[in-house]
């Protein structure tokens, strides 16, 4: 298994790449990204989520995996916050990436898990976005398409769930607080990667409890 320490050094790396990356490509209208806080912020909390992830996932072919869906999550979450976009390029290198990650280990699994993965975060969000008629937007979909692809379907559900509810919380506290009303838009990339780092580490708590295994590969 790889050191916490070494999984740090290179989360740390990770964090401030996806920073750079973020300020490079989005507008940045509001000027969250500027500052050196954001960038620092970035690094460290990277480090830690990489440190956490070795310990909670064994096995190896699952970091590579947990990094990147985390990595393109962080990037979603920042240019969504700075700018309220969600930009196609970077669902298409997730999806890139997925391809790359989970082929190697079977072309028919890893196409079948990725085809679910990316029904699994899709659809429901398509729903939304018919039922709330303009409510939300499209780019969440394709967001979650793309890291559906890299987490399988079992922790995209996993991802959803804690993404919404997280979501649904900081709306009601913010309309109590009269910081928003009820039409405002919030953004929801940043609530998806709180989901995320739920599923992942709920997923190895919560599997065998259900009698399941919840992971990025089935069996």
């Amino acid at each position: 298994m790889m050191p916490c320490w070494a999984a740090a050094l290179c989360g740390a790396a990770a964090g401030a790449f996806v920073c750079t990356f973020a300020r490079r490509t989005a507008d940045d209208e509001k000027k969250i990204l500027a500052g050196r806080r954001v960038f620092a912020g970035c690094a460290v909390l990277t480090a830690i989520f990489w440190a956490l992830l070795v310990s909670s996932w064994p096995l190896r072919r699952d970091w590579a995996l947990a990094a990147a869906t985390l990595c393109f999550a962080e990037f979603h979450a920042l240019t969504d916050l700075s700018d309220g976009y969600i930009y196609d390029r970077a669902v298409a290198a997730s999806l890139a990436a997925a391809l790359a990650l989970r082929l190697p280990y079977g072309v028919l699994p890893g196409a079948k898990e990725i085809l679910l993965g990316t029904a699994a975060g899709a659809v429901p969000l398509a729903l939304l976005v018919l039922l709330t008629r303009g409510g939300m937007g499209w780019g969440d979909v394709s967001l979650m398409a793309g890291l559906g692809a890299l987490l399988g379907w079992k922790l995209t559900a996993l991802t959803l769930y804690g993404g919404i509810v997280s979501g649904g919380v900081a709306a009601l506290f913010l309309l109590l607080a009269k910081r928003v009303g009820r039409k405002d838009a919030l953004p929801l990339a940043p609530f998806l990667l709180i989901g995320l780092l739920f599923a992942l580490w709920a997923a190895p708590r919560i599997g065998p409890r259900l009698g399941t295994a919840i992971g990025f590969f089935e069996g």
